[in-house]
């Protein structure tokens, strides 16, 4: 019988062998998702009837010293770690690029007042299998915010924000801006996120 993968074991020997040791280190997942009924209707105004599933995107993540953002997929371990900054957030090409949903969603919280006077470094896994139509770029998104929200931008929230920012970060790390243009996906997007 072929053994079981352990996520959490592996992300926390990667993050060990990666990044040093795992003192910090708090852990995070979040679902793919799949559209009961309403299929590409949400993104024009539309309704959805969506459901979580049981695959998604697995992290652990630490905040650093610096401003520095390391990122360590084990799906893309060939690429090594993705250097940036989060005073420096220009899209990636190539090989590095999946990691314009993650500083795209810093991107978005910092045009939202968030201050970010450190960085932070993660180790990502997703089960989900890539171009399904499952929203593995949204459960990156959404682990993402969840962790920025959660260990680095709380206290620092603007007061104006309340229920939706998840959705806002998210939807923001993908609308297009003339500095930023492989962060696009519709900005219609937006609109149905606005108070």
């Amino acid at each position: 019988m072929e053994e079981k993968f352990d996520v959490l074991k592996a992300l926390k020997e990667t993050f060990q062998t990666v990044f040093g040791n795992t003192e910090g280190v708090r852990y995070y997942f979040a679902p793919g998702r799949v559209n009961l009924i309403g299929e590409h209707t949400d993104y024009n105004g539309g309704h959805v009837f969506p459901c979580a599933l049981t695959v998604g995107t697995y992290g652990a993540a630490r905040l650093r010293e610096d401003k520095q953002i390391r990122l360590y997929s084990l799906n893309r371990a060939m690429n090594g770690i993705s250097f940036s900054s989060v005073e420096d957030l220009r899209p990636l090409t190539g090989e590095q690029s999946w990691t314009n949903y993650i500083r795209g969603v810093v991107w978005s919280m910092q045009n939202r007042n968030y201050e970010f006077d450190t960085g932070f470094e993660m180790v990502i896994y997703g089960d989900i299998p890539a171009g399904a139509g499952l929203s593995s770029s949204a459960s990156l998104e959404v682990l993402t915010g969840c962790k920025l929200e959660a260990s680095l931008a709380g206290a620092q929230a603007p007061a104006d924000y309340q229920f939706l920012r998840l959705g806002y970060f998210c939807v923001d790390s993908v609308d297009s801006t003339p500095e930023h243009p492989v962060f696009n996906r519709s900005v219609a997007l937006k609109e149905s996120f606005k108070k």
